[in-house]
């Protein structure tokens, strides 16, 4: 099943949910994730887990800007959808604040082509006028090689499925965050879990982390509580500010397992939006750069 499709079922299981017709209808789950973790499955050779990071030198003449060819994707829609008429703004420090560093329409193909700086963090917004939520991405990093690239903006409809299956909502002061984690082949990694942490480090009890079922369906933290094979994950209930997702899993050797984090992503978390943060094996932060902008 398509990542599109799979979102697009999200609406169809909303109304299961409207109408009791799932387990998991009723309040927010506050089921903690203490479940033990199976082993993680995926490739984690490029970094020794629980004993450093991957080290990312740029090279000296990185940052050159180049003309990016973005195309919008509806998150929700069917496969080979595009999205037309998305305003999608660039804040080249990665945080969104003040006013964006550059900005542009997608075309009714769904493509904009824009001049962004490369091997640089940038922090993106996607929004369409109607039918869409803000969605916001951190450490969204353009190939100078490849500049061709996906930006997501998700519909109103599958946002307001994945909150009506868990019973749960944002506001202007909380916020969810969600993302994939990826191993070192830059697939999804499966038995793993997040947990958030603040600008301190200091660790949100309040936040709730929920994943999916078989079916790729969002389901409670008692039904499951770590990714399946699409490396999902979803948090709800964060403050507004700058969070750490750090996403962690056993790494066993026999009957003898170990908890690592396998890494994190730094972003500013917008309350009453979607914020994209995926999270990559051994890297410290979220930024991974691609192997042109590296020595």
């Amino acid at each position: 099943m398509s990542n599109y499709r799979f979102w697009a079922l999200l609406c169809c299981a909303s109304l299961l949910v409207a109408c009791g017709g799932t387990d998991d209808a009723g309040s927010s789950d506050t089921t903690p994730s203490e479940e033990p973790l199976p082993e993680l499955v995926g490739d984690f050779s490029c970094f020794t887990p629980g004993e450093g990071w991957i080290t990312q030198t740029l090279k000296e003449d990185v940052g050159a800007t180049v003309s990016a060819q973005l195309t919008g994707i509806p998150l929700g829609g069917d496969e080979g959808e595009i999205a037309g008429e998305v305003d999608i703004s660039f804040w080249f420090g990665n945080q969104a604040t003040g006013d964006a560093d550059a900005a542009g329409i997608t075309d009714n193909n769904g493509l904009l082509q824009v001049d962004l700086p490369s091997c640089t963090p940038i922090t993106t917004l996607a929004l369409r006028d109607i039918d869409t939520e803000p969605t916001y991405k951190a450490n969204f990093v353009i190939d100078p090689d490849n500049p061709s690239d996906d930006v997501t903006v998700v519909e109103s409809l599958t946002a307001a499925s994945i909150k009506a299956i868990l019973n749960e909502s944002t506001s202007d002061t909380s916020s969810l965050v969600a993302g994939t984690i990826y191993d070192c082949n830059r697939d999804p990694v499966l038995n793993a879990r997040a947990r958030v942490k603040d600008a301190g480090g200091s660790l949100l009890e309040d936040a709730r982390d929920y994943y999916f079922n078989d079916a790729s369906l969002p389901t409670r933290r008692s039904n499951r509580s770590f990714t399946n094979t699409d490396g999902r994950w979803v948090v709800f209930n964060l403050p507004v500010g700058s969070v750490t997702i750090e996403v962690y899993g056993n790494i066993c050797n026999g009957d003898a397992c170990d908890e690592v984090v396998l890494g994190t992503t730094v972003l500013n978390s917008i309350g009453d939006s979607v914020n994209i943060g995926n999270v990559f094996a051994g890297i410290d932060g979220g930024i991974s750069y691609p192997q042109s902008c590296l020595q």
